[in-house]
C-alpha cells in the first residue's frame, strides 16, 4: 500500500464518520474540492503545507493522515 493509498484510505474514513459528501469535506478541510478529487484518483500528490492544512480542518495532526492504523483513530 503507498502513501498516497493511506491517505485516502484515511481521508475516506474521516469522511464517513463526519458523515459530509465531498463537496462539505472540502470544506471542513479548507482545500478546494479538485484538489481533493486529485489526491482521491492519485493524480496529483499532496504538498506538505495541504495536508497540515488538511489535518487543521479536521482537527488531527498530518501524521494521523499517513500513518497506516487498524481500527478506530485514537485522539
Amino acid at each position: 500500500m503507498t502513501i498516497n493509498d493511506v491517505l485516502v484510505k484515511n481521508l475516506t474514513y474521516y469522511r464517513h464518520n463526519m458523515e459530509l459528501n465531498k463537496t462539505s469535506f472540502a470544506k471542513v478541510c479548507g482545500v478546494n474540492r479538485t484538489t481533493l478529487e486529485n489526491v482521491y484518483s492519485g493524480l496529483n500528490t499532496i504538498s506538505l503545507t495541504t495536508l497540515e492544512q488538511i489535518a487543521d480542518g479536521l482537527g488531527c495532526k498530518p501524521s494521523d493522515l499517513i500513518l497506516d492504523w487498524d481500527g478506530e483513530l485514537k485522539k
